[in-house]
């Protein structure tokens, strides 16, 4: 009696081992179907990507991007220093984001409590639009997501630069040997702004300027092959350029648009130079440039007054480069750029004189509440 009871005790395990088994096969077969996704990029179709705590989500591109920007999103290198220096980590974050600039990838990974949430990605020009949707299983969570071009193959692997075709094929059939040494270094996609290239920008900021936004606008920036950002200055509709304007206290700088030339990696800018002085003002358009965070770029071609009468407006239009050679600096047209330029003297009085009284002007700025 008891060899029987063991028997159906051992048939049991038996039994419930086999679906366990099966289950855990069939989540098997289905987590591979789902994890690994290669598409091709299109900034006019956001993707959606199912994503789980327990899964890490790597997302690459095809070119360097800039930073990734979303709200509820924490650094994780952040949050290591703060864990490493005692102090608290910010708690309304939904999700862990891991990028080092520069990079062509970055990974996520949702915290428990996270809900569906985008992530916008710069990237050649244009912005990337991600959803990532937690879902119950990590079986049906995306583990890597590889963005390729237009047009290259969304299932092969994609050809190591410099490899030969029979390496290509020989890495793909076999699974190995897929990393292939090679001194020559991948095709930038700029073209190097030479000034011949440069000059021809500059030209085109008028045709840019003398546009009227929204459809006239845009069908001169696609026929040119520009991408234009509208500063707040131009009317309250507009807000790719938020802070737009420079104020020396004796002089403003007012940015209207900047038009960007993403074939050299090229930024020029249209905007108004205002005298609020009372004396005539003489510049130094050497020194005319414009900033985005710590970067700043000194002016490759100019066209602009170099002195101004008391009260007088006139415009001035101005390109900055990137790194110039071809490679990439990744410049965008609606970056929060804060453009300046040096003052030589005014006319009327010994130099220096304005100079004066441009300190006092900032001191009386910066003493007011």
């Amino acid at each position: 009696m008891v060899h029987k009871y063991f028997q159906f005790v051992l048939t049991l395990l038996l039994v419930c081992g086999q679906h366990a088994w099966a289950s855990d096969a069939s989540d098997l077969s289905k987590m591979s179907a789902h994890a690994v996704r290669r598409v091709a990029i299109n900034p006019l179709q956001p993707e959606f990507i199912p994503v789980h705590p327990r899964v890490a989500t790597t997302i690459r591109f095809p070119a360097s991007i800039g930073d990734p920007m979303g709200a509820g999103f924490l650094d994780a290198e952040e949050i290591q220093k703060a864990s490493a220096d005692g102090k608290p980590v910010q708690s309304n974050g939904e999700y862990v984001i891991t990028y080092l600039q520069g990079d062509n990838f970055f990974t996520v990974r949702p915290l428990p409590r996270a809900g569906m949430m985008n992530l916008n990605v710069p990237c050649e020009g244009m912005t990337i639009v991600l959803y990532f949707m937690p879902v119950e299983s990590p079986a049906d969570a995306v583990a890597s997501l590889e963005f390729v071009l237009k047009g290259a193959s969304t299932t092969a692997p994609a050809k190591v630069a410099g490899a030969t075709e029979t390496e290509s094929k020989s890495n793909a059939q076999a699974g190995k040997d897929r990393i292939i040494k090679t001194d020559t270094r991948p095709e930038s996609p700029y073209e190097t702004a030479t000034p011949a290239r440069i000059d021809g920008l500059l030209g085109k900021l008028k045709l840019v300027h003398a546009s009227r936004p929204g459809e006239e606008l845009d069908e001169i920036s696609q026929a040119l092959g520009l991408q234009v950002s509208v500063s707040s200055a131009e009317g309250e509709g507009f807000h790719d350029i938020t802070r737009p304007l420079t104020d020396s206290g004796v002089f403003q700088l007012i940015l209207l648009r900047a038009v960007r030339d993403p074939h050299i990696d090229s930024i020029g800018f249209i905007f108004l130079m205002r005298n609020t002085s009372d004396h005539e003002l003489v510049f130094d358009l050497r020194s005319l440039s414009a900033r985005a965070g710590a970067a700043l770029y000194t002016a490759r071609a100019i066209e602009a007054p170099a002195n101004l009468k008391p009260g007088q407006v006139m415009p001035g239009y101005f390109v900055v480069v990137g790194n110039g050679n071809g490679s990439a600096g990744h410049l965008l047209s609606n970056n929060d750029w804060h453009l300046s330029i040096n003052l030589v003297s005014e006319k009327s009085e010994p130099a220096g004189a304005i100079l004066k009284e441009v300190a006092a002007a900032q001191q009386k700025k910066a003493g007011s509440p």
